[in-house]
């Protein structure tokens, strides 16, 4: 879940994200999960330049979330 939240561009899901796992509302691997998969504000200028080139970074994020994030769920 938190690898798919990290595919929205920009930084506030991540401050909200950091917010609800330090009130204790989500377990780490969803936190590291969305770390690992959250593209950032440079996803946006990407995407109005090269669609292709935004999808490629998107794609490349958010596969090593979900593996990371699926093992420290496993590992918990």
């Amino acid at each position: 879940m938190g690898a798919t939240v990290g595919l929205i561009p920009g930084c506030g899901v991540q401050i909200v994200f950091a917010g609800i796992f330090l009130a204790g509302g989500m377990p780490l691997p969803t936190l590291v999960a969305n770390s690992i998969s959250q593209d950032g504000d440079a996803l946006l200028p990407l995407l109005a330049l090269e669609h292709r080139s935004a999808l490629l970074a998107t794609v490349l994020t958010t596969i090593p979330a979900i593996l990371v994030g699926s093992g420290l769920l496993l590992l918990r």
